[in-house]
């Protein structure tokens, strides 16, 4: 057909770009975060700490599979929410290995992050200004009861995230 651009895909370009796109929304998953618990809890960016650990399997070889970020309210060492930071195919907790970056053109190089650093920076980004990391690697644990992922307190222990009891219930208001 005359005048009309075709652009060819190759046949897992579909799943490529589920996978950027799982990697792009964490950022808007840590924004998001916040948002939720400053309006909810009444509370400004900088009233939050957020406890970030690194989980990897137990049978595993030492491996990080996924960040989980805790917020707590800083003066409490209570769990009140949490996200998960998936890291996803050859990424892992040193970033992405160098021959990825030389596929993706020379360019990448200068923009290899660490996702622990990109983590912080959504965090700082977002106003969280106490951030607490765990050095260690947790077995991942989930909740027997829910299923719910446990995240690490101040302390190091694993924990379930739970809102304060005193919390107002939210208004399920869709558009």
């Amino acid at each position: 057909m005359p005048g009309c651009g075709i652009e060819l895909l190759l046949p897992e370009a579909y799943y490529v770009a589920c996978r950027e796109a799982d990697k792009l929304i964490r950022p808007v998953s840590v924004r998001a975060a916040v948002h939720y618990l400053t309006h909810t809890l009444g509370v400004e960016a900088d009233e939050l700490r957020a406890v970030v650990a690194g989980f990897g399997e137990e049978a595993g070889d030492g491996q990080i599979d996924e960040y989980r970020v805790g917020f707590t309210l800083r003066q409490t060492p209570d769990v009140v929410y949490g996200i998960v930071w998936p890291l996803y195919g050859q990424e892992d907790e040193d970033g992405t290995p160098i021959e990825g970056l030389i596929h993706a053109g020379i360019t990448g190089i200068e923009k290899q992050k660490v996702p622990i650093d990109e983590i912080m920076e959504c965090l700082t980004a977002a106003g969280v200004t106490q951030v607490k990391r765990h050095g260690e690697r947790y077995v991942n644990e989930y909740c027997d009861d829910c299923g719910a992922p446990l995240f690490a307190d101040p302390a190091g222990e694993l924990v379930h995230a739970e809102m304060p009891e005193d919390t107002p219930p939210g208004n399920e208001h869709f558009h």
